[in-house]
């Protein structure tokens, strides 16, 4: 059975059904087939280096993220009204919204491709979001040019689609194993609460 993703009438009637839940919500952010959302002021910065000293990251292995977390090659800002990305620099970034997905919505997220073509990769892979998710969400942005650039908070930085499918048995807010349930800010990754 094929899904079609929600267009903007249907958008709107999903968020007046309380299908779908934004906050803070603003009705010039429904696009034809998506809703734009901003940036925060939440940032995790991974600053570029030369010299990794032999350290590789193993996703089961969390003591390998703690080392960079506790390290010079990462810093959080929060409270800010622009960052600055450099060339090769990878941040988490978060979006404003606080988004609440029915049993029977999911969503996905894009890059708004205005900030694709100035060469920021907005999103990187993780671009489901499950039915029943609650939280902002994590944004994984490098910078892929010889420039640096600024992005502002406040500033739509990508755009969610809404499908709605059959009612989810067990809805991500509902799951034991939801990692990344009711997140605020730029959350870095849980993969090694995962079991090998």
């Amino acid at each position: 059975m094929e899904y079609p993703d929600l267009v903007d009438w249907q958008i709107q009637h999903a968020l007046n059904k309380g299908d779908i839940f934004i906050s803070p919500f603003n009705k010039d952010n429904i696009q034809s087939n998506s809703y734009d959302v901003t940036l925060s002021d939440s940032f995790k910065i991974y600053h570029k280096v030369d010299d990794w000293e032999g350290h590789i990251v193993d996703p089961y292995d969390q003591s390998t993220m703690d080392h960079i977390h506790n390290s010079r090659w990462f810093e959080e800002i929060d409270g800010v009204d622009s960052i600055i990305i450099y060339p090769g620099q990878a941040i988490l970034a978060s979006t404003r919204e606080f988004i609440a997905l029915g049993p029977d919505i999911r969503a996905e997220i894009f890059g708004k491709s205005s900030i694709a073509r100035l060469f920021v990769e907005q999103h990187q892979t993780g671009a489901w979001i499950d039915a029943g998710f609650r939280g902002e969400i994590t944004l994984e942005m490098v910078r892929n040019f010889p420039w640096p650039i600024r992005l502002h908070v406040g500033m739509p930085i990508a755009q969610l689609t809404f499908t709605r499918t059959e009612p989810c048995k067990l809805p991500y807010n509902l799951r034991k194993s939801a990692k990344y349930n009711h997140q605020k800010g730029a959350q870095v990754t849980k993969y090694a609460e995962n079991k090998r």
